[in-house]
């Protein structure tokens, strides 16, 4: 089965549900995944830049981060 027609059963069933207990219920699963997904696409975003400054060269080594690190909780 598709996204597609998974989406289009699933809105069936929702059309169908009397119970507004349920549907009230049921929001809040469905709007928390749909903030993991946005909060995964922009994990994703970042992990693929941090690959591009990798293969750009465009990186510090261990130790220059974590002397810097210490220098900023002065």
């Amino acid at each position: 089965m598709t996204a597609i027609q998974l989406r289009s059963e699933l809105k069936s069933l929702i059309d169908r549900i009397k119970d507004d207990g349920f549907l009230k219920a049921l929001r809040p699963l469905l709007e928390k995944t749909a903030e993991q997904d946005e909060a995964m696409a922009e994990m994703m975003h970042y992990a693929q830049l941090s690959e591009e400054d990798i293969k750009a060269g465009r990186v510090h080594p261990r130790e220059e981060v974590e002397q810097w690190l210490k220098e900023q909780r002065k």
